[in-house]
């Protein structure tokens, strides 16, 4: 389970994730109907290190661009912080 930062909603994160490749789970959809939550459910079961370690490094940046002030959205390949 990832608890999201302030200013990064589970759908807005579930979306930006999907755009750049990467599945997650709002974590909405493991509780009753009305609770709210600030979570994504990450799974890791079929994934090797590398493929984790890239959807992570993914879901960084997607979260980066929820929450950087509006900046010009940058994309996975442009960072190389996060190169792979």
């Amino acid at each position: 389970w990832l608890r999201l930062p302030d200013g990064a909603g589970e759908e807005e994160v579930f979306a930006r994730a999907a755009e750049r490749g990467v599945v997650v789970s709002p974590g909405r959809v493991y509780v009753p109907p009305g609770v709210a939550t600030r979570h994504l459910r990450l799974s890791f079961s079929t994934a090797t290190p590398a493929e984790a370690d890239r959807g992570l490094q993914r879901l960084a940046l997607a979260l980066r661009d929820l929450t950087d002030g509006g900046r010009r959205r940058r994309s996975f390949e442009d960072d190389d912080a996060f190169a792979v």
